[in-house]
């Protein structure tokens, strides 16, 4: 089992630290990345690049909600790049369709938001103005390098 997700606690997927640390991922989205890579990882007769799931299930595994909810949740994991693309098929009672392009710990977000943490924790050993300018600095480039991964 090295390298791969742990696959059930009590009813609930969980990623790698580092994955469920990234910033850009909150809530709900980070969820249904847990469980489409718990697909990934179990699945064997799926395409492994593929995921599919019933609609309805993850409709119930999300409190109920539309297929507009699971879309946005879907969407914002595309935006990030940790998956490639999405779709609905057969109708109400169908399934998602997600294809998957890399492993969620490859994500350039995943290792941005590992230095981010790491540089917030040596900040905050630091006192006086030098912590707080090169907080700034870093926010500052932070904020480069997402735009540009985000238009790329």
């Amino acid at each position: 089992m090295t390298g791969r997700f742990i696959l059930y606690h009590n009813g609930f997927y969980s990623l790698p630290n580092e994955v469920a640390c990234c910033s850009r991922l909150t809530g709900d989205s980070l969820k249904l990345l847990g469980l489409i890579m718990n697909r990934v990882n179990t699945a064997h007769s799926q395409v492994p690049t593929k995921v599919a799931m019933s609609r309805l299930l993850l409709k119930r595994l999300f409190g109920n909600k539309d297929d507009k909810t699971v879309k946005n949740y879907a969407e914002r994991l595309k935006q990030y790049g940790f998956i490639e693309a999405f779709s609905m098929q057969r109708g109400d009672s169908g399934e998602f369709v997600f294809s998957i392009a890399d492993r969620p710990e490859n994500n350039p977000f995943v290792l941005l938001s590992y230095i981010e943490n790491e540089v917030i924790a040596n900040t905050e050993l630091q006192v006086g103005q030098e912590a707080d300018s090169l907080l700034v600095a870093f926010t500052a480039a932070v904020q480069a390098v997402e735009h540009v991964m985000l238009l790329g």
